[in-house]
């Protein structure tokens, strides 16, 4: 069954309350409460990873390893956690590969861009176009 974004959003409303305003925070939320996301879940414990993944004996649970540095650890409230979240939201055929050549002002002209900063800055305010 699939489910678009703006029906999860619907049943979001019943369970988070209105002091959640990031979008990713929002997610977190839905999948707590077994919600479809594009979420993973990621845990430096190594037996909290081990007890979501064996927790429904109707599936063969999997664990898989990371290595990731630390500083390209992004947190929830960082600008680039933001995009990335909105760009999960756009259309399944949204790309960039045609304009991705552009110059700043061009590129931010368009309209599938012109939309996601504006999605963007409603979460992030002083998020800048340049």
């Amino acid at each position: 069954m699939k489910i678009e974004f703006s029906e999860i959003l619907s049943l979001k409303v019943r369970l988070i309350s209105k002091d959640v305003h990031l979008l990713l925070k929002s997610w977190v939320k839905m999948q707590h409460y077994s919600l479809p996301t594009r979420l993973l879940d990621i845990t430096t414990n190594p037996l909290v990873a081990l007890y979501f993944a064996c927790e429904n004996d109707a599936v063969d649970g999997k664990l898989f390893r990371f290595e990731v540095k630390t500083s390209d650890i992004k947190y929830f409230d960082s600008d680039a956690v933001c995009v990335v979240s909105n760009i999960a939201k756009r259309p399944i055929d949204f790309s960039i590969e045609g304009i991705r050549d552009l110059d700043c002002e061009d590129f931010n002209d368009k309209a599938d861009i012109s939309y996601l900063l504006h999605e963007i800055k409603h979460e992030k305010p002083h998020f800048q176009n340049d």
